[in-house]
């Protein structure tokens, strides 16, 4: 990797979490604080409580914060630090908020979901509810997070009640505020694209399509017939024609936290520690020195000791 496209000199504390890369924005977690590390800019945003895990939106201009073992929430844009928006679970409970940040017809919106009730869509600019997203009844899904696929389109990350094997739904913005049915109408009509596994990582692949790396796990047991069930490996989807465009063999160990992001050419993952580039055209497996990717862009952050080095893969 010798595509350095920015250098930052900046010592990041060694909290365990894993940086996160967005539009060659560096945010890490200390203790009781972010530190947001940018082009002319570095800023120590202070938080109340102790970070659980944290995310940036694509254009990397706010993060959004979980923690107090998951019961408190926050929002602050990166450049200032001010805090656009609170969050916070069922009183007392711990593990009880969930929260994702999504770009909904060019406004930056939270996806918020108190235990066992349903996902409401909050503006981040004024707090106020856009709408709502069923997620209890006939389908008892348990949200987790969400991830900007392209302007047009989310994925929707999460398990049903009960399940081990997570599950992953593609859904178009335009239907959020119209459709509170629109998280069923994905996972039990299969009207647009969704997938599961017991492990299960979804990322942008160029504008109107996703990439989608799945184990089904099948261990000892007779795997399904059916392709779509027990295919282990990546899968490029068409988000528009709900249609499986190119499938992948990949057998290396990942997880449902995975960063995965593709081209034309290559898929991007990061996941357990190593970063692999596989060729879209062969499956070849390169792996890579890094530890944040920016599965937009295709960037990669290798941090060591007080330098940040970000490069193009």
């Amino acid at each position: 990797m010798n595509n350095i496209v920015a250098r930052y000199p900046i010592s990041f504390p060694q909290s365990g979490q894993t940086p996160v890369l967005r539009s060659r924005t560096v945010v890490a977690a200390g203790e009781q604080a972010l530190i947001v590390v940018s082009p002319g800019n570095t800023r120590t945003i202070p938080v109340e409580w102790a970070v659980d895990k944290f995310e940036l939106t694509p254009d990397g201009e706010f993060v959004l914060a979980l923690g107090d073992d998951m019961k408190r929430g926050a929002v602050w844009e990166t450049r200032t630090g001010r805090k656009v928006i609170e969050l916070t679970g069922a009183e007392g409970q711990r593990q009880s908020l969930r929260a994702g940040l999504v770009m909904i017809q060019e406004e930056l919106c939270v996806l918020v979901a108190v235990k066992n009730k349903d996902i409401v869509i909050l503006s981040a600019t004024d707090g106020a509810e856009r709408g709502w997203i069923a997620t209890t009844g006939m389908i008892w899904f348990h949200f987790e997070g969400v991830i900007q696929l392209d302007p047009n389109w989310i994925c929707i990350t999460g398990y049903h009640d009960g399940e081990s094997r997570d599950q992953i739904a593609a859904m178009q913005t335009s239907d959020l505020l119209q459709d509170p049915m629109a998280l069923y109408s994905a996972l039990v009509e299969r009207a647009t694209v969704s997938q599961w596994g017991y492990e299960i990582a979804a990322g942008p692949a160029g504008g109107g399509h996703a990439v989608v790396v799945r184990d089904p796990e099948w261990n000892n047991e007779e795997p399904s017939l059916d392709l779509a069930e027990s295919f282990r490996g990546i899968e490029i989807w068409d988000l528009k024609s709900n249609e499986v465009v190119q499938r992948i063999n990949y057998s290396d160990e990942f997880d449902s936290r995975a960063v995965i992001g593709a081209d034309n050419t290559r898929v991007v993952i990061q996941s357990h520690g190593h970063v692999h580039v596989i060729a879209r055209e062969n499956g070849d497996v390169t792996s890579v020195e890094g530890m944040a990717l920016d599965p937009y862009s295709l960037e990669l952050a290798t941090i060591q000791e007080d330098t940040i080095s970000i490069a193009k893969l």
